[in-house]
């Protein structure tokens, strides 16, 4: 299954739901792409910064909807990368 663990399936509560609570949380949102190191990586040679420049574009397409998205349901986002 990967990096992440099955888990057995709960009734929802105020307790176990994120979305029924006023209590602040921090989440991270991985949108699909490799980022800019990831892609010099698989390469197999050092990229141009115009290639450079194109993938973290591409990620930066990728990520503004989805940070539109989170805040227009009222949420922060304190940064984005596209080197990482």
């Amino acid at each position: 299954m990967g990096r992440f663990q099955a888990v057995e399936p709960q009734s929802g509560t105020a307790q176990n739901l994120l979305g029924l609570s006023d209590k602040t949380v921090t989440a991270i949102v991985q949108v699909s792409g490799d980022p800019v190191t990831v892609a010099d990586a698989k390469a197999g040679r050092k990229l141009s910064p115009a290639q450079k420049k194109q993938i973290k574009d591409q990620l930066k397409q990728k990520q503004g909807p989805v940070a539109d998205r989170i805040r227009g349901a009222g949420g922060k986002v304190e940064a984005s990368y596209q080197s990482a």
